[in-house]
């Protein structure tokens, strides 16, 4: 909350630095750019409308999260691509001034923003669109949320000229309306090619998240140890993946399970992929891991509260990707503003009982 505040208050008191800025000369260069500075799952389910425009236009250029980087590189590997290291932008006023400067020189004709949530990138992606001198900006209306969030999305509603209202609930049936929107033929692509690597760990094996990047998303560690000495067997690896160590990691290290290997925090993401496509299957908790071991074509379940159910998960019903596993409740679609306060995990998620888990998973081990 703190790194959310100060972000804020940074991006605001940059505005006079953005405005002067946005007066440089600016040479024409007609090309399209993209911005996209959201997370891993978030791009790997916008990449068929990534690739749609990219086809179209093949001198776009895309400006990411430098922590999708490797990714990106993967699945375009002929198109420009600018990095931008997002805790950075927010926090240090002369990096923020050096990398718009440098997107202002690209010369963008059209700016598009592909994100619905665009409340969440008002200090950041807003401010890339600011600068950028494009004649045209397009970007997603957005949600109707209410309070400062609302606040912020229309505030930011202003430096667009184009917004794109879409009723779609899963984020890559909104995608198939921009590129209607903008005249490109789109359909939804999930996988990723994985280069040939050395990294490896003992097989059979299973890969694990159990860390959710919000408290709202996160199993219960009781129902994760539960699965986990379940599945063990002398002959299945159970490897424990993920950004950085928690408690959750922490507790789970402690129970003494056999065969169990720690690489938290010990892989690239493209380590991560190649560890992803040779492992039997996949469980953890809503998040990029989920997205990343199903781009694969890995067995992938998903265990997932209502908050945003259908919107990132589950994947639409015509299209492959991971089995997911809820606690359906009438208070889905909630955005995660719980009705249930004063709870150490969201009903929607604690009442997912590790029995099905353990279930949907031994009958796979048994195909």
């Amino acid at each position: 909350m703190i790194y959310k505040g100060l972000a804020f208050v940074i991006g605001l008191l940059s505005l006079p630095i953005e405005w002067v800025i946005s007066l440089l000369p600016i040479q024409r260069s007609g090309r399209h750019v993209i911005v996209r500075m959201d997370q891993i799952g978030d791009f790997l389910l916008s990449r068929g409308f990534l690739s749609a425009v990219t086809r179209k236009y093949p001198d776009t250029v895309l400006v990411i999260n430098s922590s999708v980087k490797s990714v990106a590189s993967l699945c375009f590997p002929s198109t420009e691509l600018v990095a931008v290291n997002l805790k950075k932008f927010r926090l240090n006023v002369v990096y923020r001034i050096i990398t718009l400067i440098q997107l202002r020189r690209l010369g963008a004709e059209c700016v598009i923003h592909p994100v619905y949530s665009r409340h969440h990138f008002i200090v950041d992606s807003d401010a890339i669109i600011r600068a950028s001198g494009a004649s045209r900006k397009i970007g997603f209306w957005g949600e109707n949320l209410g309070g400062l969030r609302q606040w912020a999305a229309r505030f930011g509603a202003f430096w667009y000229t184009d917004l794109v209202d879409t009723q779609a609930i899963h984020d890559s049936d909104k995608y198939l309306d921009l590129s209607r929107f903008l005249g490109i033929e789109c359909a939804p692509l999930y996988s990723v090619e994985v280069p040939d690597s050395t990294f490896k760990v003992s097989t059979p094996y299973v890969v694990v998240f159990p860390v959710a990047n919000t408290w709202q998303r996160q199993w219960p560690v009781s129902e994760w140890i539960a699965t986990l000495k379940q599945m063990q067997t002398p002959d299945l690896t159970l490897v424990i993946s993920g950004d950085k160590s928690s408690p959750v990691i922490d507790a789970i290290k402690n129970e003494g399970l056999i065969n169990l290997v720690d690489m938290v925090g010990k892989t690239s993401v493209v380590e991560l992929l190649s560890l992803l496509k040779g492992a039997q299957w996949c469980v953890g908790v809503d998040g990029g891991g989920i997205h990343l071991s199903s781009s694969v074509g890995t067995r992938t379940l998903a265990i997932v509260g209502g908050g945003h159910w259908g919107r990132f998960l589950p994947y639409p019903s015509d299209q492959p990707g991971p089995v997911t596993l809820g606690y359906k409740m009438d208070c889905y679609g909630c955005r995660w503003q719980c009705i249930y306060p004063n709870e150490t995990h969201v009903p929607c998620i604690a009442n997912i009982s590790h029995v099905d888990v353990v279930r949907g998973l031994k009958e796979w081990s048994l195909k």
